[in-house]
């Protein structure tokens, strides 16, 4: 019987992509729980790995990270709850700090005959905000529920897991090599990312508290997350530090705090991840840019969080294959 030779055609590929790409999209309630959960479980996988290599049975070992993890989780939630809390107590306060300071701004633009027209914060609206967002906890905790259930059974299967990918795909020695890669890169970018963005929460936080800015715990917190949404998170983080202090502070104070911020950013990002993360993801700044754009409308936050880490999963896959060896290369840094 004659073997019939399938050839690859381009339309087809795009075609496939496209419709893998609005099914991500459609699916993303059901697969965002599922990718917080993968990535949690790659930062679990470590300290489990050690717990069995002293001896330590699979359950006990996997009970111990689980409570490890969700003491994290819970305190961050916490965080998180008693920051909104005590905005929402002081908001009063900070608009009649901002009425002062736009006063100010009038008048100063109405010496060189400019008009400023600034709607004035609605109380009302942004009060409904924080009352939404704190009411709407009963829908995170649930979906912080699922992802812990998620979570557990991943670490359960950590220890089987290389044994079955060797199996599903022992014919093909090019997928499993490039599963080992997508692990062991996105492990080592999850380790050194976490490590910087606590080190960033942490200067962020105590810079706050040093200049006398409210809310530093909030502060601290937000630059911590927005710091693995690569190029603009960082960015985004200190605009609310330096709009407390703008409306608290002197002038000077203010010119301080954006020195710090900017001493804090570039001098971890730019100087210190760079000395432990090697050659780092491996992709070009428009292609960083433009898959925190593309995962964003996939995915929302959580995919802006894990943009990098999607986009190096899939540059590794296209490497990994003659047909889309030429796509790797056109979103690598490398010339």
């Amino acid at each position: 019987m004659e073997k019939v030779a399938v050839r690859f055609s381009p339309i087809i590929g795009v075609a496939a992509t496209l419709i893998v790409i609005v099914f991500l999209q459609m699916a993303s309630t059901i697969l965002v729980p599922i990718l917080v959960a993968m990535v949690l479980a790659v930062l679990g996988s470590n300290p489990l790995i050690a717990l069995r290599r002293r001896h330590v049975p699979n359950t006990v070992a996997t009970v111990l990270v689980m409570v490890l993890m969700g003491a994290v989780i819970a305190l961050f939630g916490y965080f998180i709850v008693h920051s909104l809390d005590a905005m929402s107590r002081e908001f009063h306060h900070y608009k009649t700090l901002f009425g002062v300071k736009y006063a100010y701004l009038e008048s100063i633009f109405a010496q060189y005959g400019i008009v400023i027209n600034v709607q004035m914060f609605d109380i009302d609206t942004v009060k409904a905000f924080l009352t939404s967002t704190l009411k709407s906890l009963g829908t995170i905790v649930t979906g912080t529920l699922v992802v812990l259930f998620l979570l557990l059974f991943m670490l359960l299967e950590i220890g089987m897991m290389e044994h079955k990918v060797r199996q599903m795909w022992a014919h093909d020695s090019r997928l499993t090599q490039a599963l080992r890669e997508i692990i062991k890169s996105v492990n080592h970018y999850l380790a050194i990312k976490t490590a910087t963005s606590l080190a960033t929460g942490l200067s962020v936080y105590l810079m706050a508290l040093v200049a006398g800015i409210d809310f530093a715990l909030f502060l601290g917190v937000l630059a911590f997350v927005l710091n693995f949404i690569p190029t603009v998170g960082s960015i985004v983080a200190a605009i609310p530090g330096i709009f407390l202090a703008w409306m608290a502070l002197e002038l000077d104070v203010v010119v301080i705090v954006i020195i710090a911020y900017l001493v804090i950013n570039i001098g971890i990002s730019n100087f210190i991840e760079p000395k432990f993360m090697g050659e780092g993801l491996g992709l070009s700044t428009l292609v960083v840019f433009i898959s925190l754009l593309f995962w964003g409308w996939v995915f929302g936050i959580v995919g802006m969080l894990f943009s990098a880490i999607l986009t190096m999963v899939v540059k590794i896959m296209l490497a990994h294959s003659p047909r889309t060896q030429w796509l790797a290369v056109m979103m690598s840094n490398k010339s």
